[in-house]
Parts: structure tokens; C-alpha cells; sequence
């Protein structure tokens, strides 16, 4: 057996290997661009507002949350008996809402 038959089947299949891996890291980065972007986004979700904050902040009635809530309409943790809405989830629902009203 030649060496040459070999090289051309380990070439045959290094390249497609090759080639799906430097598009694999090619996605990695982009993807590690993106989340450096979103750092402040990342901050933002993990804040969590009460429903007080949440209701003072965007300037809608505290009791209004509440039925939002028990609908699952709005995003919520319960955290014991308090309710916690992330500050990022609750900014893409009311921009959502008001795209949709």
C-alpha cells in the first residue's frame, strides 16, 4: 500500500472535520460577542422588583399587578408569600403589550 492513497483518505476526511469545527468556533465567538453585549441585560434580569417597585417604576397601579399575576400573564417568582417580577422579563412584557394594544 502507497502512502499517497492514505493521505488522500485521511485529507478526505480531516477537511469536512476541519472545516466543521473552525465553523463551531466561528459560532462560539459570535456568541461570546453577543453575550458581552448583554451584560447589562443579564444585571437587569437578575433584579428583581415586589410588585411595589414594579407598579412605582413603570407607573401602573399596584392592584393592577396582582390579577396579572394570578392570570400568569406577567412574569413572577414567588419567593415564601412575596412577589418578585425580573426587571428585564417585565420591560419586554410591557413593550410587547403595548405593541400588541
Amino acid at each position: 500500500m502507497t502512502d499517497k492513497p492514505l493521505s488522500n483518505a485521511v485529507r478526505n476526511f480531516l477537511d469536512p472535520l476541519a472545516q466543521l469545527i473552525a465553523h463551531h468556533l466561528h459560532a462560539r465567538l459570535k456568541q461570546d460577542e453577543s453575550a458581552a453585549r448583554t451584560a447589562e441585560q443579564r444585571k437587569q434580569l437578575s433584579r428583581l422588583l415586589t410588585t411595589a417597585e414594579a407598579a412605582k417604576t413603570r407607573g401602573i397601579p399596584r392592584n393592577s399587578i396582582y390579577p396579572l399575576v394570578a392570570q400568569k400573564r406577567i412574569p413572577f417568582v414567588r419567593l415564601g408569600r412575596t412577589i418578585y417580577v425580573p426587571e428585564l422579563r417585565l420591560n419586554d412584557w410591557l413593550a410587547r403589550a403595548s405593541d400588541a394594544g
